[in-house]
């Protein structure tokens, strides 16, 4: 395995282990302030179909998001920031970008972006089904993704 991919598989470990350490002693439901959509999306997702360029999601209890985008040329970029659920409404908002190409030192950039414009959301059998804007060409166009609970 290559340095990159380790790098960013124990990145994901350590998100990951954050969210299973987030106060098991509570049941999600006693939470004070966490509304049952934002419940829903708790828990790290990898993009379905899985294929050569992938994407997987973290939602953490605390709002904290993060999302990995891998290439089969060892291209790799993280985005953290944060989100929101309001119904079947999502908002994430991307704060900071890792990008790392090969063995290079990953490069730190500081952004203030939307992911996943006008964005709504439900879950059917484990499975997020995201429904966003994106805006090729000519005019916009509504864009589905999946993913699949992973932890």
């Amino acid at each position: 395995m290559t340095k990159t991919y380790l790098f960013y598989l124990g990145l994901m470990m350590v998100l990951s282990a954050s969210l299973i350490a987030c106060k098991k002693t509570k049941e999600p439901e006693r939470e004070p302030g966490l509304k049952e959509e934002k419940r829903s999306v708790l828990g790290t997702w990898q993009e379905i179909p899985v294929t050569a360029s992938s994407r997987k999601l973290a939602f953490l209890v605390d709002g904290k998001f993060a999302i990995l985008m891998s290439q089969s040329n060892n291209h790799s970029i993280i985005q953290n920031g944060s989100y929101t659920v309001n119904g079947d409404k999502l908002k994430i908002k991307v704060v900071e970008q890792l990008e790392r190409q090969g063995t290079a030192e990953a490069t730190r950039t500081e952004i203030n972006q939307e992911l996943f414009e006008n964005a709504t959301f439900k879950i059917e059998n484990s499975v997020l089904i995201i429904k966003y804007i994106t805006y090729p060409a000519d005019a916009p166009v509504e864009t589905e993704l999946k993913f699949k609970i992973i932890l």
